[in-house]
């Protein structure tokens, strides 16, 4: 409206086609715009997404390196041990001696 109240101020004719035609143009760039913002926003919530995701994995690695502590990790040696020297030297020890 006011492009049109400016163009007749200086002198020029607007026609009605006219100014249906920037009527519809400036419809179709706020639209645009609007799609514009749209894209961004949904850009921004997927990234927000792929941090929750990754936080996720990250804390689900810590988990599995946390469940075995020292009294554990102790614990599996001597079993791994035993195990491999039953298997070498067989379930009994004396006789190879």
């Amino acid at each position: 409206m006011k492009n049109s109240q400016l163009l007749r101020s200086k002198g020029f004719s607007v026609q009605a086609d006219e100014d249906t035609l920037r009527l519809q143009l400036e419809q179709a760039e706020a639209h645009l715009q609007r799609s514009a913002e749209f894209n961004e926003k949904l850009n921004q919530l997927w990234m927000h997404i792929q941090q929750i995701r990754d936080q996720q994995r990250d804390r689900e690695v810590e988990e599995k390196w946390t469940l075995a502590n020292d009294k554990d990790v102790l614990a599996i040696s001597e079993v791994s041990i035993h195990h491999y020297n039953d298997s070498y030297f067989g379930s009994d020890r004396n006789s190879c001696y």
